[in-house]
């Protein structure tokens, strides 16, 4: 007989995964651009992407846990794959493009962040709705 997982198990596998995917990308973005000649590194790049490392798994729990119910449904963790996509690009592109980028600035940008998650994430429930609900989430 085979013995089924609790889905706290998954979630806390799912948590795990989430963090140690931004991680990897930090580091690769940090150390990548130090690989390019032409882009000089400073002490405030390695900064940006540990805060923002920090942050975006924090940002990404709080919007799960507000959503227990979503989480059952697959079009909320496609929304959700594509908001962490929006996000990486975007502060890659502010990082790029602001020259001063303080630590204590990407803490400041996840309460709007959040409320702009949840806006997308409403609309395409409300658009999409159940149609879309998975069996195996």
């Amino acid at each position: 007989m085979v013995r089924k997982r609790s889905p706290l198990i998954y979630t806390l596998m799912g948590y795990a995964l989430l963090c140690a995917t931004i991680m990897a990308i930090a580091v690769a973005l940090s150390f990548g651009f130090s690989l390019i000649p032409l882009y000089p590194i400073s002490e405030d790049q390695f900064a940006r992407w540990w805060t923002w490392a920090a942050c975006t798994p924090a940002l990404f729990w709080f919007v799960i846990n507000k959503r227990p119910r979503a989480s059952r449904n697959g079009i909320f963790w496609r929304t959700l794959a594509g908001l962490l996509v929006a996000h990486i690009v975007c502060f890659a592109w502010v990082f790029h493009a602001v020259g001063r980028w303080r630590m204590a600035w990407t803490p400041m940008t996840v309460p709007v962040e959040a409320y702009l998650m949840f806006v997308v994430l409403d609309w395409t429930r409300r658009h999409l709705g159940e149609r879309h609900e998975s069996r195996h989430l």
